[in-house]
């Protein structure tokens, strides 16, 4: 009967060790090019995320951080609340809240503020909505708090946060 020669015919025939198969060198220019390959995925990655664009490439900010106030108080913070507008399908403005107040008798106590929100060309944006006269919020500190309060105060306009470059706050 004729033998047929399998992997495991050296076992077979009693051999407790099989013999050396030589291994094949690896070809040095593929381990190059595999390395090569390898250290270019990370920068492709981030090459194609910077390629998005989200609103046609039109700014957006979020927090607007340049204060220049010369009211009751020298050091107010603005912060505009927003939530999603099922209806218009935008994030509208739906709050501007006043922090570090000073409510105390010589700053702010016995003060009306005015609150108007402007666009980037300058125009004043309509906070009350087509309803109502006046496009200002209005805030009457008629009562002494510590020296820092927060204030918030609901827009009921429908503003499209994108639209609102700059807050101003008036004293009367």
């Amino acid at each position: 009967m004729a033998q047929h020669s399998t992997p495991l015919s050296p076992y077979l025939d009693g051999a407790s060790n099989p013999p050396k198969s030589k291994r094949v060198s690896a070809n040095p220019r593929k381990i190059w090019i595999g390395a090569v390959l390898l250290a270019f995925l990370p920068s492709l990655s981030t090459t194609l995320a910077s390629s998005i664009a989200i609103n046609s490439n039109s700014a957006i900010e979020f927090g607007q951080g340049s204060q220049a106030t010369v009211v009751c108080d020298s050091s107010i913070t603005v912060a505009i609340g927003t939530e999603w507008s099922q209806v218009d399908t935008f994030f509208k403005a739906s709050t501007i809240t006043l922090g570090d107040l000073n409510t105390t008798s010589g700053a702010c106590l016995g003060k009306t503020l005015t609150i108007k929100a402007l666009s980037s060309s300058g125009s004043e944006i309509d906070l009350n909505g087509p309803s109502t006269s006046g496009n200002s919020l209005s805030l009457s500190v008629s009562s002494a708090g510590s020296t820092t309060a927060t204030q918030v105060l609901n827009i009921t306009g429908s503003v499209n946060s994108v639209e609102i470059a700059r807050v101003t706050v008036e004293t009367a």
